[in-house]
């Protein structure tokens, strides 16, 4: 209530509850009626901000809402499911995601999983909550699982991606005195430079690393881009974080290379 009372005070606004159904993938199915109640919503508005359960903001609405000049989504995945982002820009108005708004605390998680990968912590706290003896001295000199412990402080890592998550996470990573790969076809090799990591092949960072993350967005270009024969690329022993979403990466290939003992 508090910041609907600041907001009041500097512009006029409405809200409505739709409940279209939300996907990663595609645009809202909706039904002509809930459309009609949608571009009856729209009429006279000068900005709309749209959620999940949203219907699909497209020519039909920009037609009937000749004040529009400002979309907001704030689900930043759905962005260009949500907004025919082309019809807006035809007619000049606007439009503004929140993409970034978790860059920050998935660069954390991120660096989170990395740690943990290398110190094999899963392994460990799955015999713990097993309620089972776990750590005695025999262990310790006899099972491979406290073989793989180790320190990133030195490691190389390896980037697939260097957005604004990867670059937060080139930040994160600078204490730890790491050699960087990255691989991103959209990077200058300017910023390359400015944040101190090599940019290569895609190859060369699932190859060499002791490290590599997964940090892409997932497009139709890199729906499946790391498919079998780039997973089996990933050398024996390194830790492999995707913080990307799970259709980028090929998982029955994944597991297949887990279930191999590798």
């Amino acid at each position: 209530e508090i910041d609907l009372a600041r907001l009041r005070q500097f512009v006029d606004f409405q809200w409505k509850e739709f409940n279209e159904e939300t996907s990663w993938d595609s645009a809202p199915e909706t039904s002509n009626q809930v459309k009609s109640e949608f571009i009856e919503f729209t009429k006279g508005l000068d900005a709309l901000v749209v959620c999940h359960g949203s219907p699909r903001v497209n020519e039909l609405v920009f037609a009937a809402s000749p004040r529009l000049s400002l979309v907001g989504e704030l689900e930043g995945d759905r962005f260009a499911q949500r907004i025919d982002v082309e019809a807006a820009s035809i007619r000049k108005i606007r439009t503004v995601d929140t993409t970034h708004g978790s860059s920050y605390p998935v660069a954390e998680w991120a660096l989170g999983m990395i740690l943990i990968g290398l110190r094999n912590a899963g392994v460990h706290f799955r015999q713990m909550i097993a309620g089972e003896a776990w750590g005695t001295p025999d262990q310790r000199e006899s099972l491979k699982e406290f073989a793989h412990n180790e320190e990133l402080t030195g490691k190389t890592v390896g980037l697939i991606g260097a957005g604004y998550i990867g670059r937060r996470l080139i930040e994160f990573l600078k204490p730890f005195d790491v050699d960087l790969f990255v691989h991103d076809p959209y990077v200058p090799f300017e910023l390359a430079s400015s944040l101190g990591f090599t940019l290569t092949s895609l190859d060369v960072v699932l190859s060499q690393p002791d490290v590599v993350v997964c940090l892409a967005p997932l497009t139709p270009r890199t729906r499946g881009m790391l498919g079998r024969d780039e997973i089996y690329r990933i050398r024996s022993g390194a830790v492999f974080v995707n913080v990307s979403r799970g259709a980028v990466v090929d998982s029955i290939a994944l597991i297949e290379r887990l279930e191999g003992g590798d």
